[in-house]
């Protein structure tokens, strides 16, 4: 038997959202009506052309069933947060399932493509490659909040996991999202596939001593400081040596479980204790 814990709160999906987005669509239609009608029965539009009233008409429709579409193709997903994890409801197949904190294990923070400062706007999250992802994105109520705990809870109960894996000469292994900006963008309208898509990925492996990239081996013991900057739109993070060299810097967005490399790393840093190096 689970022990969930006391429920703290519910997220789902937003009623205020779905009633703007129906209020736009509205708005554009009677706005393009005004508009033709005008140009029919007034001399407002100097020389009114059939072809221009059906730009508009063409041009209002279109908008509408591409606001629609952004409306019921986002996934739908209710969330209840309890102490010990969360239980999701999964609108799309009807089922519910609880996933405890320290089973949480790939945490993805990505880009819809609806932020023009490049500012992360939605999460997804899993228990294992093989487990489909659970989505939230700014139409949850409370996405952030939400989204902050996961990641905390992942950070504070699998980290510790990890770390006592790492003492024991464990490997953890991390994945690189290969040409995420594109891979994001593909689902600005259709963040459902997010559930199905195959990721291009690249592999990051985690040891005591070493981490291993796709350029090569980078000791732990030369990692001076583990630092997140803001370029260009997006979070880079960077680590450096003792004379200030970068010797490994990677897009915040495109790693899995970001947050938990940085925290990882931060203590390894900061606390070379012996098992480290036995």
């Amino acid at each position: 038997m689970i022990d969930e814990g006391k429920i703290l709160s519910r997220h789902e999906l937003r009623n205020k959202n779905s009633k703007l987005t129906i209020g736009i669509i509205v708005f554009i239609l009677g706005l393009s009506f005004v508009v033709i009608s005008l140009s029919m029965t007034t001399s407002i539009f100097s020389t009114p052309s059939i072809l221009s009233m059906l730009c508009v008409a063409i041009a209002s429709i279109s908008l509408s069933l591409l606001l629609y579409s952004r409306l019921y193709e986002s996934p739908i997903f209710t969330y209840f947060l309890y102490e010990n994890g969360i239980r999701v409801f999964n609108h799309d197949n009807g089922n519910v399932y609880f996933i405890s904190f320290n089973k949480i294990e790939y945490i993805y923070k990505y880009h819809t493509g609806i932020n023009p400062n490049g500012e992360i706007n939605a999460m997804a999250f899993r228990t294992s490659k093989n487990k489909p992802w659970n989505i939230i994105i700014n139409n949850i109520t409370n996405a952030y909040p939400l989204i902050n705990t996961i990641i905390h809870q992942q950070v504070m109960q699998v980290g510790l996991i990890s770390l006592n894996a790492l003492s024991r000469g464990k490997t953890i292994a991390f994945d690189i999202v290969r040409g995420n900006d594109c891979w994001s963008k593909s689902l600005l309208f259709n963040v459902n596939k997010m559930k199905k898509i195959q990721m291009d990925k690249i592999p990051l492996s985690l040891s005591a001593h070493s981490l291993v990239t796709k350029k090569g081996t980078i000791n732990i013991e030369d990692i001076l400081r583990i630092e997140t900057l803001r370029e260009a739109h997006h979070d880079k993070i960077k680590l450096f040596d003792a004379k200030g060299n970068i010797l490994f810097s990677i897009d915040y967005s495109s790693l899995i479980s970001a947050d938990l490399f940085i925290a990882l790393l931060e203590h390894m840093i900061q606390n070379r204790i012996p098992a480290y190096y036995g």
